[in-house]
């Protein structure tokens, strides 16, 4: 798509918004628990049947899911996704596709990223949990997906509300954006929420289920949001 060409083609953007966010969790995530692991194994000590009853619980699948939205904010694709554009934004009220479609089309490279993220994290806590069940695992899965369609969502309306499109290099433009705050005090929120809900419901399952509605509605809410604020959120793009 074009939204990932222009990405791809610039150095700056590429490793801020593609190569970092996917090095990130391997780094952070996936290498430390599969070392764990491996040391845990070998001393003989029982890691999984150590690990696995605070590890499956509630405040266990928040931590899980904090940490997912943690690695989420490497990725800096949305919330520059109308900055990087520069004077060029102004086109995007001309061409004949609906700005609806258009603020969706901006959220597909970010979602490579954060797929990334999602299949990791979720890998991750399956090992963590002996005879991890594949159904709740897919379930993990396609909530962390969801968490990170709010966030890119979220992050593309900052961006349309306060863009930086005049700019005379991307690299000035990624240092000077102040939007990239954001994405940290938005973490900060939702880590404390997941905290609040994870306090709240003992039992694992409706916590998922809660979190997972949660999200589908906000999704929804913005999506109506979007359509029906076209112009308005648009306004300041000229």
């Amino acid at each position: 798509s074009k939204e990932l060409k222009q990405i791809m083609r610039t150095p700056i953007f590429c490793l801020q918004c593609i190569i970092l966010p996917m090095v990130y969790p391997i780094l952070f995530i996936g290498i430390p628990a599969i070392a764990l692991i491996s040391f845990a194994r070998s001393v003989g000590f029982d890691f999984f049947t150590n690990m696995q009853e605070n590890i499956f619980s509630p405040i266990g699948i928040c931590i899980a899911i904090s940490i997912a939205q943690v690695l989420y904010i490497m990725n800096f694709t949305s919330i520059i996704a109308i900055s990087r554009e520069g004077k060029k934004a102004k086109l995007m009220k001309t061409i004949p596709i609906s700005l609806y479609k258009q603020f969706k089309y901006k959220l597909y490279p970010a979602l490579i990223a954060d797929s990334v993220i999602a299949c990791i994290v979720t890998i991750c806590y399956s090992l963590l949990v002996s005879n991890m069940n594949m159904i709740f695992s897919i379930f993990l899965f396609i909530t962390l997906m969801a968490l990170c369609l709010v966030q890119e969502k979220v992050m593309i309306l900052i961006d349309l509300k306060k863009p930086k499109i005049t700019w005379t290099s991307e690299y000035a433009m990624m240092k000077e954006n102040v939007n990239v705050m954001y994405e940290f005090f938005y973490a900060v929120v939702v880590v404390i929420l997941l905290t609040g809900i994870g306090f709240f419901i003992n039992n694992i399952i409706a916590l998922m289920i809660t979190i997972f509605l949660i999200l589908v509605g906000i999704n929804l809410t913005i999506n109506q949001y979007v359509k029906r604020n076209q112009m308005k959120l648009y306004r300041k793009i000229f």
